[in-house]
């Protein structure tokens, strides 16, 4: 495995930059340690290595990407959900083990944003996994995996589905942690792109929105 991975750390090291370093982890509340890669040239450079060595990549995306996720830089983890996101098309039941794990490590929301957008969106279209998957996560009081239920439906468009959303933005508008807060309204947001009279709707249906929330939620209304 480090012999596949090797030649894209190998890169990104090369393009490190103290100064872009510091200013992307104070940007990011010191949470996570940076090399100071812009994005365009990280995503340059996975994209090569990507192709390269796509023959080898696809017999071992999975623990490539739980490889490269399990190192310290944030460009890692960056190119780690990249690579799931690749072949997101080719995940199963099975696979929320290892999503659930990313999501929960290393957390911030720069992470889970994009793997619950992607990776949990594409899984929660099995049904039966989105079912008893929302139960747990919802209940665990993990911030970052309720996050992750209420953001799953960001790429879905027309075929968002409010009975889904609803009860989750019900359950959880009240609390008075932020990033919760924010995904609430950034998911009203989203749905009200394409289901605006009813969005309007629910969100009159209440007077005691966190500014958060409302605000967010009202932007297209």
């Amino acid at each position: 495995m480090q012999e596949l991975i090797s030649p894209l750390t190998e890169q990104l090291t090369k393009l490190s930059n103290q100064d872009r370093s510091s200013q992307m982890s104070a940007y990011m509340k010191n949470k996570h340690t940076f090399l100071g890669v812009p994005s365009p040239a990280r995503k340059s450079v996975f994209g090569q290595w990507y192709k390269t060595y796509k023959s080898i990549i696809l017999d071992e995306w999975r623990a490539t990407a739980k490889a490269l996720y399990s190192l310290e830089y944030r460009e890692y983890h960056y190119c780690a959900i990249d690579l799931l996101v690749k072949q997101k098309k080719k995940l199963t039941a099975n696979d929320i083990a290892l999503v659930e794990w990313m999501l929960v490590t290393h957390s911030w929301w720069d992470s889970v944003d994009a793997i619950a957008s992607h990776l949990v969106g594409k899984l929660f279209t099995d049904v039966n996994v989105r079912e008893s998957v929302t139960t747990r996560w919802m209940a665990s009081g993990n911030v970052w995996l309720q996050r992750s239920c209420i953001l799953s439906q960001l790429k879905y468009r027309e075929e968002t589905q409010l009975e889904y959303l609803i009860p989750l933005i019900d359950q959880t508008y009240q609390s008075k942690e932020f990033f919760i807060q924010k995904a609430n309204g950034w998911a009203l947001r989203q749905a009200s792109k394409y289901y605006r009279d009813e969005v309007a709707k629910y969100v009159a249906s209440k007077s005691d929105w966190p500014r958060v929330i409302e605000r967010e939620a009202k932007k297209y209304l």
